[in-house]
């Protein structure tokens, strides 16, 4: 916990309340050396657990308050920059919660001057009248000259407007981003921000404008030509960055050096991220490249073993990382390895061998109560591929992460691609076909979501079964051993009113149809109970028959997923989203691509390819901003004219 004195405050306040002149800020610089000692002596304190009374984050507020007002004397030196070094220094030991009410202070304290905006407001809408009656009069043939004046007042009444209607806390980011490692800390401060609406949105207007202000400033420090594009390798790069794109890696978790090895060590492996020059050792966005002979469809042929364990969160193990890190530098590339891997190796084959859910959702009897045959099924995968032979063809994208939370909303990961994809050429001539294999993470979330309003009685957003995949599921399950009773408890009966049943009774074909279309009513029902059970415990992994009647289903819901489902006229998914505005196409989707647990969770194992055709890439850009025309191919195109 911080440490705080009265004097202290006293000084602050007393700072703050003046209106700093050159005069006024010289006659201060005592007082502000007394304050700088004063906090030095403090974070020093903090830094050795000295006791003393606690900080409260107004102290912090009021340092940064006197900061921004004496950096508005006309007489700048050196102090405002030392009252930032110390805040920059405060911030850093905070906890979350002294951060989020520093927040709350400072948006309430250096937000939007109301006062100041209404003057602008009046003083603007004055000058404008009397332009407006300069240009009668010039109209009648008064002099240019008054006009001209007038002109440059109203210039400079917006801009003072503009000033006035900009946060003051937005005169803080510059300042800050001039001190030693400034830029870090305010992309950290963005982040925390960022976690701080998620974990609090009731209210957090006021913190959403100072996180995009930030963001604002963030997006121009970090345009694509000031970052510098370099390759990350095994035994190239430092160990502490080693553990940094480890730490980050948000797609496919890494689990072990040795895992991390396979990623970078290989000819056919590229690895490249986005640095800036005011954080040269922090990666902020990294991109896994793939060199093959043909478009990759599941992750085994890329990452081998990849769904035989379960990752155990490199980012959340620092002692692990730190050891690890230790040995990677101590030494040689071929003699690293990761602290306790053999331990965490037999967690994750512990983790590989269960199946989420499938006692709640899976039956007692028949082929989907036989957890024995889930490894048998899990190693089929890829089954007669050949290891590739001669100089590869396709460069695969197989992971793209974001390693600095605070940088979200700031697009680099467009411009990493198009770059990698322009190096992998110039050092591959061969690579002429650049694609992704990327998760679909919201597609289990929303299928879920349909079937849970079709429990409900509520229309989904597509129909979950047509009628040959709904007699297939309902041949699976009599396989399978199940009866599966319809969804919900309405009983369909042989008319809905006595009005019908008369009709039905003098044209004996109406009966007969009406018959027909509740027998498919009830198939309906009962097909789709039977895949809500069989995909919510991923059983069709342990059945042939199942996977063979639930795959159809799967693949065209998520076609429909991908090129149908909308937020905001934006494609739902937010992976799919990133590409297409980048320009690709949807070029295949691949079953039993994912069968790690994660790939399960998030898609029920299917993955996409994303074609980057860089002839089109604009053309597609512009369709699916301007039309929302999602392009695809002939085969995923395809999977929806099934339905209609």
């Amino acid at each position: 916990m911080l440490r705080r004195s009265s004097a202290c405050s006293a000084v602050l306040q007393r700072l703050t309340r003046a209106v700093p002149s050159h005069r006024a800020a010289s006659g201060n610089t005592n007082e502000v050396a007394t304050l700088l000692d004063h906090w030095k002596r403090l974070l020093k304190q903090q830094r050795h657990g000295a006791e003393g009374p606690a900080l409260k984050d107004e102290d912090v507020r009021q340092l940064l308050l006197t900061a921004l007002r004496l950096r508005q004397g006309k007489a700048q030196s050196s102090v405002p920059e030392q009252l930032l070094s110390v805040f920059a220094d405060c911030y850093r030991l905070m906890a979350p919660p002294q951060r989020l009410a520093l927040f709350r202070s400072l948006t309430n304290t250096l937000g939007v001057q109301a006062h100041e905006v209404d003057t602008a407001a009046a003083a603007w809408q004055q000058l404008r009248q009397q332009q407006q009656q300069q240009q009668q009069q010039q109209q009648q043939g008064a002099s240019s000259e008054a006009g001209l004046r007038q002109e440059e007042q109203v210039l400079r009444a917006a801009a003072q407007l503009s000033a006035a209607a900009t946060p003051l806390f937005s005169r803080l980011f510059v300042p800050l981003s001039q001190q030693p490692c400034g830029i870090k800390l305010l992309v950290d401060m963005r982040g925390d921000l960022l976690q701080a609406v998620r974990d609090q949105p009731s209210g957090a207007a006021p913190l959403r404008s100072l996180a995009d202000a930030l963001r604002g400033c963030l997006a121009e420090w970090f345009s694509v030509g000031l970052l510098q594009l370099r390759q990350i390798s095994w035994d190239g790069s430092s160990a502490a960055l080693l553990e940094k794109v480890a730490a980050g890696e948000a797609v496919h978790p890494i689990a072990s050096w040795q895992d991390l090895r396979a990623r970078l060590h290989p000819e056919d492996r590229r690895v490249f991220a986005f640095f800036h020059a005011a954080m040269p050792e922090e990666p902020l966005v990294v991109l896994h490249t793939a060199l093959t002979g043909r478009v990759a469809r599941s992750m085994r042929r890329l990452l081998p073993g990849h769904h035989d364990h379960q990752p155990s969160g490199v980012a959340h193990n620092t002692r692990t990382h730190s050891q690890g890190a230790a040995i990677h530098a101590e030494h040689s590339p071929a003699d690293r390895t990761w602290v306790s891997q053999h331990h965490e190796q037999e967690q994750d084959q512990h983790h590989a061998q269960e199946l989420p859910a499938s006692e709640e959702h899976v039956g007692q009897a028949g082929p989907l109560s036989q957890p024995h045959l889930q490894q048998a099924r899990l190693v089929e995968l890829d089954q007669g591929q050949d290891q590739e032979e001669g100089p590869p063809s396709v460069a695969v994208f197989y992971s793209i992460s974001s390693t600095q939370p605070g940088l979200a909303g700031v697009d680099l990961g467009n411009f990493l691609i198009k770059q990698v994809a322009q190096r992998v050429q110039a050092e591959f001539p061969g690579v002429a076909t650049l694609c992704t294999l990327s998760p679909l993470p919201g597609f289990a979330s929303w299928l879920n979501l349909q079937l849970v309003r079709a429990a409900q009685g509520q229309a989904p957003a597509v129909p979950l079964l047509l009628q040959s995949e709904a007699q297939q599921l309902e041949a699976a399950a009599a396989v399978a051993g199940h009866v599966v009773a319809p969804l919900g408890h309405q009983q369909h009966l042989p008319a809905e009113n006595p009005r019908q049943q008369q009709q039905q009774q003098q044209h004996p074909q109406l009966q007969v149809n009406h018959q027909q279309e509740q027998q498919q009513g009830q198939q309906q029902q009962r097909a789709a109970a039977f895949l809500g059970r069989a995909v919510r415990g991923d059983a069709w992994l342990l059945s042939s028959c199942l996977e063979a009647a639930v795959q159809p289903v799967l693949l065209r819901l998520a076609a429909h997923y991908l090129l149908r489902e909308r937020r905001r006229g934006l494609a739902l998914d937010p992976v799919a989203n990133f590409h297409l505005r980048n320009g690709a196409a949807v070029m295949q989707l691949n079953w039993r691509a994912d069968v790690s647990k994660l790939g399960l969770q998030r898609s029920h194992g299917i993955m996409v390819n994303y074609h980057y055709e860089l002839d089109c890439v604009q053309d597609n850009n512009r369709a699916y901003l301007v039309n929302g025309r999602v392009a695809a191919s002939a085969a995923v195109d395809a999977l929806l004219s099934e339905a209609g």
